[in-house]
């Protein structure tokens, strides 16, 4: 067997503590109990070794025999001759110069432009049933056969339920009064009772004065929200497209 050290024994102690710390679930007390003891211990229980707080292996790279011949030189050929401009514009796409040209003019209109006629929207016409040579024998007979038997009922009331006669009588006579009704006392009415609030026992120092000062009030005008407005008779009713000082404005 494996013999700890002791810093290893005391960070199991230190977890321990903290694990005991924590909520517990208890097991209700009960009568049925088994018969023999369980034997926890497996075939493989004295060869297990248990790792507390094991950290993740990290991956690592395969070792290869394949290496380069020398180092990767990063810097192109043309790197010294780089020039990095700012803020550059793309160029506008130029037609190239081209000696080909058209013999004359190019003629849009067409052979039967003249002749051409522009549709007019017509209204559609109404659907019309094609005229036909067939024809029936004879008439079409739309009576039935029992056409003639027929009678129309009219409605009428819906008839009343009749109870119907049984020869199931009861020996005695129902008593309809039941028990306790010698007992029954019936409430009258009675007025609902008020809620009885408690007494408040606060009461102000002084009394309140409800008259205000009036005598400080002063009255203000309301003001345009345009400082060139401010001047002008406020009665007056001013439409603020036409006025010569807001299209100065």
């Amino acid at each position: 067997m494996e013999v700890k050290d002791e810093s290893e024994n005391s960070e199991d102690e230190e977890l321990n503590k903290h694990i005991k710390l924590g909520r517990h679930l208890f097991r209700r007390p009960t009568q049925l109990k088994l018969e023999g003891e369980i034997w926890n211990a497996t075939e493989s229980a004295e060869k297990f070794v248990q790792y507390l707080l094991a950290e993740k292996t990290q991956l690592l790279r395969h070792p290869t025999t394949l290496k380069m011949e020398g180092d990767m030189e990063t810097k192109t050929e043309n790197r010294d001759k780089y020039v990095a401009y700012e803020n550059q514009i793309r160029p506008n796409l130029l037609k190239t110069d081209t000696h080909l040209h058209l013999e004359g003019n190019i003629d849009i209109s067409t052979e039967n432009r003249d002749k051409f006629l522009p549709p007019e929207l017509l209204p559609r016409p109404p659907l019309a049933k094609r005229n036909t040579n067939l024809h029936m024998e004879g008439d079409m007979h739309l009576g039935s056969e029992n056409r003639d038997k027929f009678i129309p009922l009219d409605p009428l009331p819906r008839p009343p339920l009749t109870k119907r006669g049984t020869n199931l009588h009861l020996e005695g006579d129902m008593t309809l009064n039941s028990e306790y009704r010698n007992i029954f006392v019936g409430f009258e009415e009675l007025e609902r009772i008020r809620p009885a609030f408690p007494t408040n026992n606060l009461k102000s120092d002084g009394f309140l004065q409800t008259e205000t000062e009036t005598s400080k009030f002063v009255k203000h005008d309301i003001q345009p929200v345009i400082p060139l407005l401010r001047n002008y008779d406020v009665g007056k009713r001013i439409n603020l497209g036409d006025e010569p000082i807001v299209k100065k404005a």
